[in-house]
């Protein structure tokens, strides 16, 4: 019987983007922004305290020598060798050029040679399309994914997973699209489980 696909999102799932990225800025631009405070899964649009969002920091972080090693988020590394055992799995995400190697060397540092699809933009973009998009080229059947707004989208396409919880997607609930809700990682494999024997969340407490 073949193992079913399974595409693991790479930033704030996989590695932990956001928790360098924003002491990056907090210590660049004297701010003392709590990840608590951060509502979007797009980090890089959020404002500092007079409501400004400058976009072009992104970039001078994207230069910044911590991003060229970002740490894997906390349970990954034993989360995701735990989920290689049972399902054949991928990494998806959004890409400039420029610093996807920067990404794949993180990744397989980590996590070994794995696979690592990216969609790429002139900018960094955070677009719900990306994944979907990887999902059907590659012939996945489940997603794991933090940004809720992609999830909605993979799950209007009949395509269904795991929503990795973070602060930002905390108000939503994907059980009627057939998303499971993983607190961490320790409960991403037992999701994906429950997705591949075709149990319905709705119906579980």
């Amino acid at each position: 019987m073949d193992k079913k696909r399974v595409l693991i999102d790479v930033d704030n799932v996989s590695l932990d983007f956001g928790s360098v990225y924003l002491d990056f800025m907090n210590q660049l631009y004297g701010q003392d922004i709590r990840p608590e405070e951060v509502g979007s899964a797009r980090i890089w649009d959020f404002s500092d305290r007079r409501g400004v969002i400058n976009k072009y920091r992104l970039l001078r972080f994207l230069f910044w020598s911590d991003f060229l090693d970002l740490p894997p988020v906390e349970g990954a590394v034993e989360g995701v060798e735990a989920v290689r055992r049972d399902y054949d799995i991928l990494f998806g995400t959004s890409r400039t050029r420029f610093v996807h190697r920067a990404t794949l060397n993180s990744m397989r540092k980590h996590f070994g040679d794995v696979a690592v699809y990216a969609k790429y933009h002139l900018y960094w973009k955070a677009d719900g399309d990306v994944k979907l998009k990887i999902s059907k080229k590659q012939g996945v059947d489940f997603v794991v994914e933090d940004d809720p707004w992609a999830a909605i989208k993979l799950g209007l396409e009949g395509v269904r997973g795991v929503l990795f919880s973070r602060q930002y997607n905390r108000g939503y609930d994907l059980r009627a699209m057939g998303w499971y809700r993983a607190e961490n990682w320790g409960e991403v494999k037992p999701s994906l489980d429950k997705l591949a024997r075709g149990e319905n969340p709705l119906l579980c407490s």
